[in-house]
């Protein structure tokens, strides 16, 4: 260990399981730059942050991803490390949400321009005016007039605070919205309007979505990749054509067992057998591996890597590795 509480490569090598040769590898190409490197020798050495970053990337890499999506994101910027006020800077202007419940994500005390207007005057250096105009521009863009930007939320209906919601999120145009259940509390002829406006202001602001719901029928209306989750991991992801069409692991299987069809006559809708694995204290071994009616030994001794399908589609699934000893019946 180097005086300055930096390690060699050999330490780093021996600490994380990687040979130098990767770890020089990594630096090639942009992944891991040294924290310090001796200007006579060329011996480089790494912080223990360094050494995280190693673990990260090859988590990564056994996860599936290549090594340019590995570069993107280790380049972003780590939100957990963000001090509050640069944390506030970034809610709104770079990320915005939609919440489940528009009922409750309203301030009942305050007008709903108000609460627009606050949203734009946090990130716009913008004149109170300004400020007003721009509150009553988003209102007439979600469909609600601008007269109305002096009424309080309990005079507006359920789909109209949510439009008012997508108002509020989407008043600084960040670059990335998060929808978490946007349509659930809605009836269903409100919650296609809502998708269908939803759907023309993100077209319209150039801004990506990710879109948290149960609803399989709402994510083949609305997005382009699926991925899907099972007690907070990702098991598979895809495009939604792939997924959709070619669904791998037994738990998206399961759920497109679940759904009611109108072709055919079923005494009972299928069940997934079993409760849900509590988050909080997963298994070592596979986490759906209890309920999997197509399991076999293997699934409770080894938790799956991502496995790399194609392109466009990875699944956390042992049956696509050599090891698989059982067979699914399809």
């Amino acid at each position: 260990m180097a005086k300055e509480g930096l390690y060699s490569i050999g330490k780093v090598s021996k600490i994380c399981d990687v040979s130098p040769r990767t770890l020089r590898y990594y630096e090639e190409v942009g992944l891991l730059q040294p924290d310090r490197i001796n200007e006579r020798s060329g011996y480089r050495y790494y912080s223990a942050e360094s050494m995280y970053q190693v673990q990260v990337i090859r988590y990564l890499s056994d996860e599936g991803f290549s090594l340019e999506e590995i570069g993107q994101i280790l380049h972003e910027e780590d939100l957990v490390k963000l001090r509050e006020q640069e944390l506030q800077d970034i809610r709104g202007r770079e990320i915005a949400m939609i919440f489940q419940d528009p009922m409750t994500a309203l301030n009942p005390i305050e007008t709903v321009g108000s609460q627009i207007a606050e949203a734009i005057g946090l990130h716009e250096k913008l004149s109170k005016a300004e400020v007003q105009k721009r509150a009553v521009d988003m209102l007439e863009m979600v469909g609600i007039p601008g007269e109305r930007y002096g009424e309080y939320p309990h005079q507006f209906s359920g789909g109209m605070k949510q439009r008012i919601v997508i108002a509020i999120a989407l008043a600084c145009e960040p670059e990335l919205l998060i929808a978490d259940e946007p349509t659930t509390a809605l009836d269903v002829t409100i919650q296609a309007q809502i998708l269908d406006m939803m759907r023309s202001l993100q077209k319209k602001q150039g801004t990506s979505m990710i879109l948290i719901t149960h609803d399989l029928g709402v994510v083949a209306e609305m997005c382009d990749h699926c991925a899907v989750m099972y007690a907070g991991e990702l098991v598979e992801y895809g495009t939604v054509e792939e997924i959709f069409d070619n669904p791998k692991h037994p738990y998206t299987k399961a759920l497109y067992q679940s759904i009611p069809s109108l072709d055919k006559d079923v005494d009972r809708l299928h069940v997934v057998p079993g409760m849900v694995t509590d988050p909080s204290n997963l298994p070592e071994y596979c986490s759906f591996a209890d309920r999997c009616e197509a399991k076999c030994d293997l699934c409770e001794k080894a938790d799956p890597k991502m496995i790399r399908l194609n392109e466009e589609h990875c699944v956390k699934c042992l049956q696509y590795t050599k090891e698989w000893e059982g067979k699914i019946n399809e």
